[in-house]
């Protein structure tokens, strides 16, 4: 049964049913307000649209993590960070390194889109969905979460929303920074970088480095007998630049090339249970993951007209083994080229109006290859996308944005996709309206077209899934702007939603309907408190009205933070609740069934002083501060109580 294990870990994990910050708070809403010193960043959100726009004119509903906040709450991980975003589910399959998915409004986590400085990096070989599990915080400077369909800007991945990660980019004189943390499962974390723009600010260039490890826990859950501890170790290594040889011309490169190592256990059958389930395992999975991106962009016109060209590849590489009783290789590759033009003017005729108009045509090629003891497949497929975007802003308090977007399908029929946005403060309240409304296609992958594993057989028959969501929200800044209030109510309808039946995937008849609401709120009741707190509920059902799986109806979290002692010393709480929810199970002939998780709250709690004031500081967190337990996918682990502690400088 051995030869099996791989393939159940992917079917069970990748193919199952239903297949503004504030420093030191949880992520909120980017269109709320934000401290000038919270990021280093323009105020400008980078995937609500094809150009950059200013969080205020945003008609869709985004967040915005900074770097400040990562650095507050000491997150190491990307997908920590997540677990306070509203409309956000996290699920990871075990410890540290194994599996890790997010889901954007009850959408698959295939059905969300991130990118990277750019690079696209949903991974083609592991159904199209992003892994986060190795994605470190080192280097990042924002997070932008960007909700709802917005495959008209964006392309397939995009049904649920994307997923925006910008890197740090080289600032004033030369300048180093690093860490140096140790904790409990024998848990270590060190990171490192340099950063410098020179030539009066006509290069920037950024590299930095982490490197991660821990002995682990269980991935399969320890409360059910298994103890076996896996361990994972992360080599992170990120650099991003750029030139202006000109005053109308700048190139730029990003690159992250990612060395990790993961145990792991298998999802094997339990006679005495009647199920499969995750048991221990000795495997060992080697990953290699490289990302990189080139680009040139030329401005004419005092910067009315900006042409950009842009190349962009991402590679993902893995080796497992057992024992030396089988093993796998695997290899998912995208490349892509885009070529993109804005021009932007002001008029003035009856009322004084900012025009944008952006065209992008762009060509992407994904390969799949796999090989194993079993089987031995490399499919590819080829797509074309063709992007018309109008933005036009109003009174300073008006922004209206429509796109189309058609793409060219190689396998496919070729689809059309839409999306409209506005956004309007109102004067004298500064109450902030907006709302969207779009279309979203989702193509099958390449892993449930051909099915390249021993137990999962493809479904070449499959056909694209299709969206329509909308939502409207409101944000009312109060007190002074001492309390900030927001609330967003969305809808979102998918046709034909491939679910895996346990040996294949099949589309599902009719149309599955997710409805929710997203409540936030911010204060600041004395100076240096700080407050979050956000709330999401959300109905996700299928076409015959069964709830889709690992979709929580209710979830939210409260952050809190404290700075004292002229601001060197800072304290803080995170609470995280994850309502009960359902997962899928297999019986022993792989027919799917459905079991209920418990709901669960995780509290962790930290603090911070700068011995040398801007200099040098030290750390410290419990993480899990009351030892819950709880399982976020049905019969795998989730850590204990752990502290962490380590020292921080800037150079």
């Amino acid at each position: 049964m051995r030869m099996f294990r791989k393939t159940r870990r992917l079917l069970a994990l990748s193919t199952l049913p239903g297949l503004g910050a504030l420093p030191g708070l949880g992520a909120l809403p980017a269109w709320a307000e934000t401290p000038a010193n919270a990021t280093e960043l323009p105020d400008l959100v980078v995937s609500a649209s094809r150009v950059p726009v200013a969080t205020d004119k945003v008609g869709s509903a985004v967040t915005v993590i900074t770097r400040q906040e990562l650095e507050t709450r000491q997150v190491r991980e990307v997908a920590d960070a997540l677990r306070d975003v509203p409309g956000v589910t996290v699920t990871r399959s075990g410890g540290r390194g194994n599996q890790t998915e997010v889901y954007i409004r009850g959408a698959k986590s295939n059905q969300t889109l991130v990118l990277i400085d750019g690079i696209e990096v949903n991974n083609p070989v592991g159904g199209s969905s992003f892994d986060f599990a190795d994605l470190m915080t080192t280097e990042i400077e924002r997070i932008e979460i960007l909700r709802g369909p917005q495959s008209a800007l964006w392309g397939s991945d995009a049904v649920g929303g994307v997923i925006n990660i910008i890197t740090r980019k080289g600032k004033g004189a030369a300048s180093a920074h690093g860490l140096v943390e140790g904790g409990s499962l024998g848990s270590a974390h060190v990171e490192a970088g340099v950063n410098r723009s020179g030539a009066g600010g006509r290069t920037h260039y950024a590299l930095g480095a982490s490197y991660s490890r821990t002995d682990g826990i269980s991935s399969a859950n320890s409360r059910r007998g298994n103890t076996e501890e896996d361990g994972y170790q992360n080599t992170s290594v990120i650099f991003r630049g750029d030139v202006s040889p000109s005053e109308n011309v700048t190139l730029d490169v990003a690159g992250r090339l990612v060395s990790a190592v993961l145990d792991y256990d298998t999802f094997s059958a339990d006679p005495a249970l009647g199920l499969q389930r995750a048991t221990d395992a000795d495997i060992t999975e080697y990953r290699l993951q490289a990302f990189g991106r080139v680009g040139a962009e030329l401005r004419a016109f005092d910067d009315h007209w900006r042409n950009r060209l842009d190349f962009s590849v991402t590679d993902y590489n893995s080796r497992g083994e057992e024992d030396d009783l089988w093993d796998y290789t695997q290899n998912g590759t995208k490349v892509k080229y885009a070529y993109q033009s804005t021009y932007e003017a002001d008029t003035t005729l009856g009322v004084a109006a900012h025009h944008t108009l952006t065209g992008l045509v762009e060509h992407e090629k994904e390969s799949v290859f796999y090989k194993s003891n079993w089987s031995k497949v490399a499919p590819d497929v080829e797509s074309t996308g063709l992007v018309a975007e109008y933005r036009v802003d109003l009174f300073k308090r008006l922004s209206v944005s429509g796109s189309v977007r058609h793409d060219l399908n190689e396998m496919f029929d070729n689809a059309t996709t839409y999306r409209v946005t506005t956004a309007y403060t109102v004067p004298g309240s500064e109450t902030k309206l907006r709302g969207s409304v779009g279309t979203g296609v989702k193509n099958p992958t390449l892993f449930q077209l051909y099915g390249y594993t021993s137990t999962f057989r493809g479904n070449p028959d499959l056909r694209p899934e299709t969206s329509f969501g909308w939502d409207v929200g409101v944000e009312q800044p109060l007190l002074s702007h001492r309390l900030t209030v927001g609330a967003t109510f969305f809808h979102n309808e998918i046709d034909k939603l491939i679910q895996g039946s346990g040996v294949s995937a099949d589309n599902v008849s009719g149309v599955s309907h997710i409805n929710g609401v997203e409540l936030t709120a911010s204060a600041e009741p004395i100076d240096n408190l700080r407050v979050a707190a956000s709330y999401t509920f959300q109905k996700a059902e299928d076409a015959e009205g069964k709830n889709l799986v690992r979709r929580p109806q209710h979830a939210g979290s409260v952050n809190v933070s404290y700075r004292f002692l002229e601001e060197r010393a800072n304290v803080f709480s995170s609470v995280h609740y994850n309502g009960e929810r359902q997962d899928s199970t297999y019986d022993l002939s792989y027919a799917s069934g459905r079991t209920t998780l418990d709901g669960y709250t995780v509290v962790d709690v930290g603090g911070s002083y700068e011995v040398v004031k801007d200099k040098v500081e030290l750390f410290g967190r419990v993480e899990n501060a009351f030892d819950e337990k709880y399982e976020e996918l049905f019969s795998y682990g989730t850590p204990g109580i752990g502290g962490f502690a380590g020292i921080r400088f800037k150079l």
